[in-house]
Formats: C-alpha cells, structure tokens, sequence
C-alpha cells in the first residue's frame, strides 16, 4: 500500500503468481516426455487432494488444468464438480467435456473417484500422442484409466500415480539395457 503524498488516498499494489494454462503451455512449445510425465504425477496429486475431501471434479481437461512459474499444477473450475454420495446408482446432472468425460457421466452410473482417473487418463493420452511407440509405457497406463468400465479402471489417483512412476523406471531400465546392448556389440 502506498499513501499519496499530494492528494488523498492510497495505491494498493497486489503480488500475484504468473499462472500458465495448459494449452497455451502446449501452442507455444512441445512438452518434452519427462514433462509430461510429471505433470501426469502432478494432477494425481491433485486428484488425491480432492478425494480427501469426496470432492469429484467431472471437468477434467487441458483447458482445466494451470500451471504457476515454479512448475506447480494447479486445477481449476470446480464448476461441474460434486460431492460424492454413496449408494447413488447415477448423477443427477450429465455434466462435462466431450472427449474428456467418462462413460458414467452420460447417466450410465454415478461418478466417482475412478470418473476423474478417466479424465486424467485421456489428457496424459492427448499430450503423449506425439511421442508415439517410445511412449509405450505411458500410453498403456492412459489406456487403462481410460477403460469404459470404472472397475476395469485404476480405482485411485495413487494407484495412477504409481502406475506412471512405475513406467518411468521401466523405461529408464529399458534404455540402460539397450546402452549396455550397444556397448558388448561395440566392445
């Protein structure tokens, strides 16, 4: 706050962190594999905050997701979000985004934790698609959040989580494998 010296009143400054959205993240440069992987951590973490609290998001989407200058995720628009209550057999509201809402959110059942897995699931699809076969591993951890059925699905946001931790290692045992391969042939 700074007083006006020659008049009457004040300025009031308000610090405020730079906060990115995802797609514009992804329109001005390509997000590099590691990245994308960590922002997939990311949003689990997320997901696991929202499920202390029975919080459903049901909006899951790129559009949905900001990202601050230090790198931290943050979800945003809770507008379609809800509480989840038990022993419901569907919602009550179709809510969400073509192309990024579960099955359940069409009246099929209600939603849930696994709704939002699904979600998550076809962002970490959408921003992996580029990489291809090198991205094997990752694409078969969306593809399992991404199971019609909800039982078929990770049943938490952990259970995701490691998933993704789980096809890093992979993949860094794999390329190590391979560097070795190299190194008898050449040897």
């Amino acid at each position: 706050i700074i007083e006006h010296e020659d008049d009457i009143g004040w300025d009031i400054l308000i610090r405020m962190e730079l906060l990115t959205p995802l797609v514009e993240l992804t329109s001005q440069s390509q997000m590099e594999e590691n990245e994308v992987i960590k922002l997939g951590v990311d949003l689990c973490k997320a997901l696991e905050l929202c499920r202390m609290y029975d919080i459903i998001h049901r909006d899951i989407k790129p559009e949905n997701i900001i990202i601050s200058n230090g790198g931290v995720l943050k979800l945003i628009d809770l507008g379609a979000a809800r509480l989840f209550k038990d022993g419901k057999p569907c919602d009550t509201e179709q809510i969400g985004t073509r192309g990024y809402a579960a099955p359940e959110q069409y009246g099929f059942n209600q939603s849930d934790a696994r709704t939002d897995i699904y979600a998550a699931g076809t962002v970490l699809h959408v921003l992996m698609a580029r990489f291809g076969e090198a991205a094997k591993a990752y694409n078969a951890v969306a593809a399992r959040c991404t199971q019609l059925e909800p039982q078929n699905r990770y049943q938490s946001a952990k259970a995701m989580k490691t998933a993704l931790r789980m096809a890093k290692y992979k993949k860094h045992i794999q390329i190590g494998a391979w560097a070795l391969g190299i190194a008898a042939a050449a040897g």
